[in-house]
């Protein structure tokens, strides 16, 4: 196991690793309210580890993903 998946606070590449999904989706998902990340700065997110268990966890609709990635 990585160091880095220890972490509890992710930036945005790192989460999409964690998910095996790329960055984009991670931005959509940030986007569209159903990630919840902290802004640092104008342009820098941060994930905790927690929130993303809890998307994980919720069994997101993959529809409603599809639908955000699409905007």
């Amino acid at each position: 196991m990585s160091r880095q998946s220890n972490r509890e606070i992710l930036t945005v590449e790192q989460a999409a690793e964690m998910l095996q999904v790329h960055r984009t989706m991670i931005y959509s998902l940030i986007k569209s309210g159903d990630l919840k990340a902290s802004r640092i700065g104008r342009k820098y997110f941060r994930i905790s580890r927690n929130e993303l268990i809890r998307l994980c966890e919720a069994g997101h609709d993959r529809k409603r993903i599809k639908t955000a990635t699409a905007s």
